[in-house]
């Protein structure tokens, strides 16, 4: 039987492989490169972009350095503009197609180019657009809410996704968007580091500044499995976050549980947590998960809102429409589910390629009422 780890790459191997070939073909075809050399060298370059995310992606488990930070970011934005590329591609060989078969007058050719063009703006834009945080008002009302909440802010955010591509710098510009909110108290949904090799306090020592009145509560994402664990947990405790591990707090009357990525992933345990958790029906609550997923065992169990993070709205469209679709509409906004409002962001950082288009990085500001 072969191992998942090794059936894993050679799948991710395969999909970039057969994705690098058409932004291949199709940059010979519409440039009509016919100059041997030339095309020989365009090949090596292309096998070694396929292999770029897969190595680097290995070393960045390993080492932080300033080359392996630059050799993985490389590479992940590299990713980026080839969906673009291979979109291009795949409109290019329909437009091929019907010049050949059907409208031979059609311009093949130039609208190929026209078409490569396009796809490295949206790229460039795609870029830009990632690192423009944006914030996300929301108004919030919640059944027997004390009258003390009204008018407070809490910011929310998601996938911050510290590490080999978002550092300290990325860390001091969130930071400064929070400071300059002021919130009564912020909720963190997970996936705050990337996961590769990094100093963990280092990387988000701008976050020990934000000390809310009503605290920072936070849980933890799949991204922080994925490396230095009991690192991530110890920063982020130092930075003075309250850990909330499938336990609650009680926040002047407001009932704030949070659950982990990892034990919550199967419906069953999920339910079993929020049982042991004991939320007081006639207190209003708020449960901080960082996936929003089985959402109608947390409707069942009582809370009256959840906020998660995770999917990103996939950052670039048109992938946005798969996660819509494998979250079943919940993976952006804030939609109820019968008595239970669902809220979810899109994250402030990316992983990955650093390109969003069509969604935002944001931090949600929400006010009670």
């Amino acid at each position: 039987m072969i191992p998942s780890f090794i059936l894993f790459f050679a799948t991710l191997l395969s999909l970039l492989f057969a994705v690098h070939y058409v932004a291949y073909k199709t940059l010979v075809s519409i440039f009509v490169l016919t100059n041997v050399q030339l095309v020989l060298w365009l090949k090596v370059i292309f096998i070694l972009l396929t292999l770029s995310f897969i190595v680097s992606s290995i070393l960045t488990r390993n080492y932080d350095t300033f080359l392996t930070r630059l050799f993985y970011t490389m590479s992940v934005v590299w990713l980026g503009f080839l969906l673009y590329l291979f979109l291009a591609g795949v409109i290019y060989g329909l437009i091929v197609y019907v010049s050949l078969y059907l409208i031979p007058s059609i311009p093949a050719l130039l609208i190929g180019r026209v078409l490569i063009v396009i796809a490295v703006l949206v790229g460039v834009y795609g870029l830009l657009n990632a690192r423009d945080i944006k914030t996300t008002e929301v108004t919030m009302w919640l059944p027997n809410l004390p009258d003390s909440w009204k008018g407070r802010k809490a910011v929310f955010i998601s996938d911050v996704h510290l590490g080999q591509v978002n550092g300290v710098k990325f860390s001091r510009k969130v930071v400064n968007k929070i400071q300059e909110i002021n919130p009564d108290l912020i909720l963190n949904a997970g996936d705050f580091y990337d996961g590769p090799k990094v100093d963990p306090v280092s990387v988000a020592k701008p976050f020990s500044e934000l000390r809310p009145p009503l605290g920072h509560f936070y849980v933890a994402g799949n991204h922080e499995e994925y490396g230095d664990t009991p690192g991530f947990m110890a920063a982020v405790k130092s930075f003075g976050f309250t850990v909330l591990n499938n336990e609650k707090v009680e926040v002047d009357g407001l009932q704030i549980a949070g659950v982990d990525y990892v034990t919550t992933t199967k419906q069953a345990e999920f339910e079993r947590i929020l049982k042991d958790i004991k939320l007081e029906e006639d207190k209003p609550s708020l449960l901080i998960k960082h996936v929003p997923l089985n959402l109608e065992t947390a409707e069942e169990a009582g809370v009256d809102l959840q906020v998660s993070g995770h999917t990103h709205r996939a950052q670039v469209f048109p992938l946005s429409l798969i996660t819509k679709a494998v979250y079943k509409g919940y993976d952006y906004g804030l939609k109820p589910l019968g008595a239970l409002q669902v809220l979810v962001t899109s994250g402030a950082g990316t992983w990955g390629p650093p390109l969003r288009v069509g969604t935002k990085s944001e931090i949600v500001v929400i006010t009670f009422k």
